[in-house]
């Protein structure tokens, strides 16, 4: 494919990968949020689409690395960090609700090894 077909569908794979981060974003923000398979699946579905784009945007680089000019590849460099970010953004928030989640279960257990134990 040419890097014009590359940019092309790598525009459309951040288009959608905007997308779903904000809906999943939206979805982990709410309180007192239990993780289950819906969120799950939101959440890998949204790893899918972000190790997607990462691979468009080093086939790109691979395609124009010695025809872009050094500023082009720093905006190019720049615009895939603005990605991964939010990716990371994501991964970090997604983890800290199941971290959450985690917890009371584990201090409902706790409470039920006290109660046998007494």
């Amino acid at each position: 494919m040419s890097a014009e077909g590359i940019r092309k569908e790598r525009s459309v794979a951040r288009r959608i990968f905007s997308r779903y981060a904000n809906e999943l974003a939206t979805v982990l923000d709410k309180e007192n949020i239990q993780v289950d398979s819906e969120i799950t699946a939101l959440f890998l579905r949204q790893k899918e689409q972000s190790s997607n784009l990462q691979k468009l945007d080093t086939k790109f680089k691979e395609l124009v690395l010695d025809t872009i000019s050094e500023e082009d590849l720093e905006k190019e460099i720049e615009d895939e960090l603005k990605y991964k970010t939010k990716w990371f953004q994501i991964e970090a928030k997604y983890a800290e609700v199941v971290a959450r989640n985690e917890k009371p279960k584990k201090e409902v257990e706790s409470e039920q090894r006290m109660e046998i134990s007494v």
